[in-house]
């Protein structure tokens, strides 16, 4: 009977050690299947940490280009601000004038002034000035005949080839020089000697 005993004891013990083996290795592969995801997680966290240190540098940049566009918006704004203020007082400054180019050809006591001044203007003379104008104002307009004589002795220059679609020859012209001026003081200065 002890060998009965001793026999079952040691299937019992082998029972006991093989139950143990069993408990290692699964705790073994747990182990190895935690280490593995912990591993995967880490790295994980590293491609989560490097995104977030690219947005958080594009943010830092966005920020900063916003700021640019806003302090150049508001030197834009102001520029307008004072071209407006310009463009107002000078447009008060010209009506002034003109009121007072009016008084004065009204109140003259000259005929001849008076006569000028009752003249009917064609259309086209209009049109003409007004041509001339917008060309001074903008001397680089392509569309502008802009050519003088060269001198106050020399002629206009005209194409003697019998073209008369062309009587200026084009390979001849040269712009007209534009010399902005003080357009007030030349105005009062003209307005002044009309006084009488």
């Amino acid at each position: 009977m002890i060998e009965f005993l001793k026999g079952k004891a040691t299937a019992l013990l082998g029972i006991a050690l093989l139950v143990m083996l069993g408990m290692f290795l699964m705790v073994k592969a747990d182990l190895s299947t935690t280490t593995t995801a912990l591993t995967n997680a880490n790295a994980a966290k590293q491609v989560l940490q490097d995104d977030s240190n690219k947005l958080s540098a594009e943010l830092k940049a966005a920020v900063t280009e916003t700021q640019d566009a806003i302090a150049e918006r508001d030197a834009l704004a102001a520029a307008i601000k004072n071209n407006e203020q310009s463009k107002s007082q000078l447009t008060a400054a010209n009506t002034q004038l003109q009121q007072r180019i009016d008084k004065l050809l009204r109140d003259s006591n000259d005929d001849h002034t008076k006569s000028w001044a009752a003249d009917y203007v064609p259309d086209d003379a209009v049109r003409l000035l007004v041509n001339a104008a917008n060309c001074a104002q903008h001397p680089d307009t392509a569309d502008c005949l802009r050519t003088d004589a060269g001198s106050i002795d020399n002629a206009v220059p005209r194409n003697h080839s019998g073209s008369a679609s062309n009587p200026v020859p084009t390979a001849k012209l040269r712009p007209l020089s534009f010399k902005p001026s003080n357009a007030v003081a030349d105005i009062e200065s003209v307005c002044g000697s009309w006084q009488m």
